[in-house]
């Protein structure tokens, strides 16, 4: 059975746009490691004793979840923006586990406003996001699909 013209145009179309968004630029793996560096510094900091983190990052406890929550969404809706829903779900669930593993490390203390204080800066990453997205629309939709 032959394929009709406009068939094989939409068949081109879509695998050519299959291979852009999968397309691996370096902007895409700045943001990339950038998350996932984050996520791994977010995780040290948050387990390790206080007295091992560095005193220019001991500030106000909630702005610092909020501070460190909204770079981990941004940066990883800038890596992942096809998964926006997942990512943030998965982070917010990221704060809980360090939260109840604070509680259990002996030297943290696990503190469900904290959580609330990372899910606040998810919120602002998102807002930060969808405004990029809006002024740059370019940066949201070539990583769509990745």
């Amino acid at each position: 059975m032959a394929r009709s013209q406009g068939q094989q145009v939409a068949d081109a179309d879509a695998r050519s746009g299959i291979a852009s968004a999968l397309k691996w630029s370096p902007m895409r793996a700045f943001w990339h490691v950038s998350f996932w560096t984050l996520v791994l510094t977010t995780l040290w900091l948050s387990l390790v004793p206080v007295a091992q983190v560095p005193p220019m990052l001991s500030f106000w406890d909630k702005a610092q979840h909020a501070f460190g929550f909204a770079a981990l969404g941004f940066s990883g809706l800038m890596a992942y923006a096809g998964s926006a829903r997942r990512l943030l779900l998965n982070l917010a669930l990221l704060g809980i586990g360090i939260e109840v593993a604070q509680g259990l490390s002996g030297w943290r203390d696990g503190d469900w406003q904290d959580w609330m204080a990372d899910c606040l800066g998810l919120l602002i990453a998102r807002l930060l996001w969808q405004l990029a997205c809006r002024r740059y629309p370019d940066i949201c939709r070539v990583q769509s699909r990745a």
